[in-house]
């Protein structure tokens, strides 16, 4: 693909424009071999968790292609963390006025994958900065300043991506399939 000019869609605005049809060929053309569990949620589970308001999906297309195609995608949800220990300056840090006060309302990003098929054309860099930048923009609106995500430890080059990026490992949590880096920014 040559030219390519990436640009960031809610997914409110595709589900909007295009025919059912449109955007089930849409998503069934994103994959992702990295995280199987995020092909799932777009091709399955996006629509849904749109409509429900569980997140907001946003989607990274090339916008001098006349063709759909997913080139990223990455999805946005508040969550409450509860942080089990923090030391009095990163609660500082962290406008907490108590270091005692564990739990702080954030921004998740919940998932954030490039399409396999179009990897080579965009960075992750770009879509992470797009998901941020959102973020960005509902801070400045609602206020809140802290955004978070997670990693499987297991995949060290993530939660370097991540750190190179500006995240701090803040915790580490076992789950079921493993263990997880939190890692967080202010925004």
């Amino acid at each position: 693909m040559i030219n390519i000019k990436p640009i960031a869609i809610p997914f409110r605005e595709l589900l909007e424009e295009f025919t059912r049809d449109d955007i089930e060929s849409l998503l069934d053309g994103f994959k992702c071999s990295r995280e199987s569990f995020i092909e799932g949620f777009v091709r399955d589970k996006c629509v849904h968790s749109e409509n429900m308001g569980d997140t907001k999906s946003y989607f990274i297309l090339d916008e001098n292609s006349d063709d759909l195609c997913i080139l990223g995608y990455y999805a946005l949800t508040l969550k409450v963390i509860y942080l089990a220990e923090i030391s009095g300056g990163k609660a500082k840090k962290l406008h907490q006025k108590e270091k005692t006060n564990l739990y702080i309302p954030t921004y998740y990003i919940a998932l954030l994958a490039k399409n396999d098929t179009y990897k080579e054309s965009i960075e992750g860099k770009y879509v992470l900065e797009s998901a941020l930048a959102t973020i960005q923009t509902a801070a400045q609106s609602v206020g809140g300043r802290v955004v978070w995500v997670e990693a499987k430890k297991e995949h060290r080059g993530v939660v370097e991506f991540y750190q190179n990026n500006g995240f701090t490992e803040f915790q580490v949590e076992e789950q079921s399939d493993g263990f997880y880096s939190h890692l967080l920014k202010i925004v």
